[in-house]
Formats: structure tokens, sequence, C-alpha cells
């Protein structure tokens, strides 16, 4: 797994929050991977978003777990508009209420977004590997 997105989280706060959002009109479903070192699954999540809101998802997890650990997210969108095309996806990482900061942001402009009328999806994978800070 190639990822040049890398994300430090302190080893002494044991946790780690996930947001995801998109800007109005548009519905998701969503899939997020937390995997260990060895590429073994840890936690899977599977959802749905609703427009005009945003998915939060606690995880209870130490630190020295996710060390060169991976999360990797799968989007599958449409626009419940037919008048937006364009939406902003934001994965938010939080540990002890404190955003993380990647080392490339998580944030994402879509563009040619198709009507969820049409039965048209767009889909789109991402990922980012953690260290621990320190090690």
């Amino acid at each position: 797994m190639k990822v040049d997105r890398i994300c430090l989280i302190d080893p002494k706060n044991n946790g780690l929050k996930l947001v995801v959002s998109f800007s109005e009109n548009i519905m998701a479903g969503l899939e997020i991977k937390l995997l260990k070192s060895d590429k073994t699954e840890y936690k899977t999540i599977k959802t749905t978003i609703s427009p005009n809101t945003k998915y939060h998802k606690e995880i209870s997890i130490e630190p020295m777990q996710l060390h060169k650990g991976f999360l990797v997210w799968n989007v599958v969108l449409c626009s419940s508009d037919i008048k937006t095309e364009k939406a902003t996806f934001e994965l938010t990482l939080q540990q002890n209420l404190q955003n993380l900061r990647p080392t490339i942001p998580t944030q994402r402009n879509i563009v040619s977004i198709p009507p969820c009328r049409f039965n048209k999806t767009i889909d789109f994978t991402d990922s980012l590997m953690f260290m621990v800070k320190g090690l």
C-alpha cells in the first residue's frame, strides 16, 4: 500500500475520533477501515451520510496499536439536488478533542457529481498511515 499521507498521534492519548462531512446536498455511503501495521483489520465502519449532516465515530484504541497502521476510506456519493455538481469532502481526526494534522490534508474537492435520482454515483478511496510521536 503506497501511502504519502502521515498522521502523527500522541502516545499519551488513547482513542481516536473521526468526523466526516460534506458540503451541502450530498448523500454518501462510507466505509472506513482501520488496519494494524501488518495490514490486518482492526475495525471496519460502514455508514451512510444524509445531506447536510456529519458523521462522528469514537474508536477506543491505544496509540501503539495504531503505530504504522493505516486508515483507509472508501466513499460513494451523489447529489440530492440536481443543481449541486460540486462538493467538498473532509475527514477530521481528533485525539483528546485536538484536531490531528496529517502531512497531506484529508479534504477533497469533488466535481461532476451526478444527481442521485439518475441512479449514478462517483466514488473515491484514500488513506493515511499513523505514526506515534517520538518513535
